[in-house]
């Protein structure tokens, strides 16, 4: 349990990080604690409730308001983002705390999280991966919806299989789901299967773009990024935390 609380606390640096004032980030992270302890299953999070499966997931949330005030400082308002890999929420609740008009629809393949996310957002929700063929086998931790899952492999925790539906988000494919082909953000949260979701969005329209990848994978992935999209680049990155190799990076439209 203390070896959990170690391992989820990498990220206390984003959660000192945002503007939130210090002694509500102090605050939280003794109910995060508390939580993670008792094994409840919801908590209090920028001023309102936020439920979830894992124990660790409180922990993981502190994360969230240091990425979307990134994302702020540089777009501006917000009106239309598109959360492809949605898991329970966690992006787009905590973006709709900092702008909340904003239009979110989350993509996420998992029936147990979209239950959980219906709970924590209000958005359109597609029950489905971003990817190439009518199917994917997804990699789970049985148990753990919070948690990492990936249709690329590299869930190390992955203990369970199972199919999904994959779309390919065209042009025609997003009429017929009545959904928009501008946004003025996508966020890319897919667990090593960036490079095939980018392929698969390239007739979307965006200002910016936000995705987790590694210092190994970035450079492949930009290169396909100003191959798809011109007039592109590259203006933030951060580690998510101290002792991962996971780096958020912002990318912008000109």
């Amino acid at each position: 349990m203390i070896q959990g609380i170690i391992n989820e606390f990498g990220g206390i640096k984003s959660i000192f990080g945002s503007s939130r004032p210090k002694s509500e980030s102090i605050m939280y992270i003794m109910r995060a604690i508390h939580l993670f302890i008792f094994q409840q299953d919801k908590i209090k999070f920028l001023g309102g409730d936020f439920y979830y499966s894992d124990k660790n997931t409180p922990l993981l949330l502190q994360w969230y308001p240091k990425e979307i005030e990134a994302i702020i400082t540089r777009a501006g308002k917000i009106n239309t983002c598109l959360d492809i890999g949605a898991n329970i929420g966690q992006f787009a609740y905590t973006l709709k705390k900092y702008n909340p008009d904003v239009e979110v629809i989350s993509i996420e393949p998992q029936k147990e999280a979209i239950k959980i996310m219906g709970k924590n957002v209000l958005c359109k929700i597609i029950e489905a991966c971003v990817g190439k063929g009518k199917q994917k086998t997804m990699y789970i931790e049985e148990g753990k919806n919070d948690r990492s899952s990936s249709v690329a492999g590299v869930n190390r925790r992955a203990n369970k299989e199972i199919k999904v539906n994959a779309i390919k988000l065209t042009k025609s494919k997003c009429k017929k789901l009545g959904i928009k082909t501008e946004y003025d953000l996508i966020k890319v949260d897919v667990e090593g299967g960036e490079k095939e979701v980018l392929e698969c969005i390239k007739e979307l329209e965006w200002k910016f773009l936000q995705l987790e990848s590694t210092e190994e994978q970035i450079k492949d992935i930009e290169r396909l990024i100003k191959n798809q999209w011109n007039n592109s680049q590259l203006i933030y990155k951060n580690n998510v935390t101290f002792n991962s190799s996971v780096i958020n990076y912002i990318f912008k439209r000109k």
